[in-house]
């Protein structure tokens, strides 16, 4: 197995947490970074990251779905 592809899987696992926490948290970005001890710019990164990671897997269902053949019950 790729360790950096393991090493990736495991960063983007960890901050969709982080981020998942914050929301969860109702405080804002800035206060909720200084708490966790990291930067504004990690944070947008990482979600960032994470948004493009599940549009581009939304876009691949959709073009799977509509290569599906539909099945004819008559």
């Amino acid at each position: 197995m790729d360790t950096q592809k393991v090493t990736t899987q495991y960063r983007l696992s960890q901050w969709a947490k982080i981020i998942q926490a914050r929301q969860e948290s109702g405080q804002n970005i800035k206060g909720f970074c200084q708490v966790m001890g990291i930067s504004k710019s990690q944070y947008f990164y990482w979600q960032r990251k994470l948004r493009n990671m599940a549009c581009t897997e939304l876009t691949i269902q959709d073009v799977y779905d509509n290569l599906k053949v539909p099945h004819d019950n008559n």
